[in-house]
This record gives structure tokens, C-alpha cells and sequence, in this order.
């Protein structure tokens, strides 16, 4: 179960904001606020393994393809039936060929923070860290939740095998679901 928080109008158009790592849906804080002044009904999840979301041991539940339907069922709990999206982390198109985590730090070396992330004895590390409110949310379920996105590239590789653009995979992901993409600033007081 992905926990999650809602504010603003309920008729409002759905705004559906995703953190990534390390964050919760705390780091929304100042966006929630202002977009639900705004007359939207905003939603922030905590992801699968992050604050007060579950944190099972497969692996498998923590690739894209599986993130992207624990999304589709909040909204369908929560019966919206199309959705803006904001994510504050990149994503990038199929690759055509499996590439290791290590292949995708050479072409792109400013993700080499990703192989410490994806090592064995990171979350024992990074738990003993001294961040007040996220460390406490991170006390459900320490950093193994987390940490597992970051171990799913063949996972992902082999979800997305035969697709030819980002928009097909998207659309098998989220099935009905209608995602449109805005651009919106919004200045915070982070």
C-alpha cells in the first residue's frame, strides 16, 4: 500500500506529485499549499518503500512498470480518472539494449551517487544519519524500500523490452489513465 496525502478542492483538477529519492512526500510541503490555494486537488504519494508506504522485500514491486500501477490504484481509490503529473526525477525512453548501472554512470557520470545508493551496506549507513522528520518517516522502513529502485535496471530493461517510445511504455503502465504534462513553476520557501 502507497500512503498518501490530499489537499485542496475535491472537484479541483488533479494534481499528482511524485518525490524521489531521498525524499517523501514531505518535500512537497510548500507546493501542496499553494496549488490547493490554487483550487487544485493535489495528491503527494510516498512512494513503495519510502515514509509511511509498505516496504516489501521483492524486489519486482519496486520497478517502474510496478510503480506506475500502485499509482493507477490510488487513483482509482481515489476515482480520478485523468491526472496531471509532476515527478521531480528525469525519465528517460526504453533503452534498446540492457545497460548495468555502472554503463548508465559512464555515459552519464553525474548519476555516480547511484552506485553507492545501489551497494549491499548503503541503508545501514545512511540510517544512522541525523535528519529529524524524514528519519523519523524512515523508521517504518529504513532505506532498504528506497535504496531497491535503484536495483531495478535490468527489472525495468526487461519490463520495457520491445517498446519503441516512452509515450507506449506510458501508456501499458497507466493503462486508461490520461496523463497530461504542464510546465509549471512554482517558487517555494525550501
Amino acid at each position: 500500500m502507497c500512503y498518501y496525502v490530499e489537499e485542496g478542492d475535491p472537484k479541483g483538477e488533479p494534481l499528482l506529485l511524485v518525490h524521489g529519492f531521498p525524499d517523501i512526500w514531505y518535500g512537497w510541503r510548500y507546493q501542496i499549499g499553494y496549488l490547493a490555494k490554487l483550487g487544485y486537488r493535489v495528491i503527494a504519494i510516498d512512494c513503495l518503500g519510502y515514509g509511511q508506504s509498505d516496504s516489501p522485500q521483492d524486489l519486482q514491486l519496486y520497478g517502474m512498470k510496478s510503480l506506475c500501477k500502485q499509482i493507477v490504484c490510488i487513483l482509482d481509490e481515489l476515482q480520478i480518472p485523468k491526472v496531471t503529473v509532476r515527478v521531480c526525477t528525469p525519465c528517460n525512453p526504453p533503452a534498446p539494449e540492457y545497460r548495468s548501472l555502472e554503463d548508465i554512470v559512464k555515459m552519464v557520470p553525474e548519476f555516480e551517487y547511484q552506485l553507492n545508493l545501489a551497494h549491499p551496506d548503503t541503508a545501514a549507513k545512511m540510517d544512522k544519519e541525523d535528519i529529524k522528520y524524514i528519519a523519523d518517516q524512515f523508521v517504518h522502513s529504513t532505506f532498504r524500500g528506497p535504496l531497491n529502485y535503484y536495483k531495478t535496471t535490468k527489472i525495468n530493461f526487461d519490463d520495457e523490452r520491445g517498446l519503441d517510445e516512452l509515450n507506449v511504455m506510458l501508456e501499458d503502465c497507466l493503462e486508461d489513465l490520461l496523463v497530461k504534462r504542464r510546465k509549471t513553476v512554482v517558487k517555494s520557501n525550501l
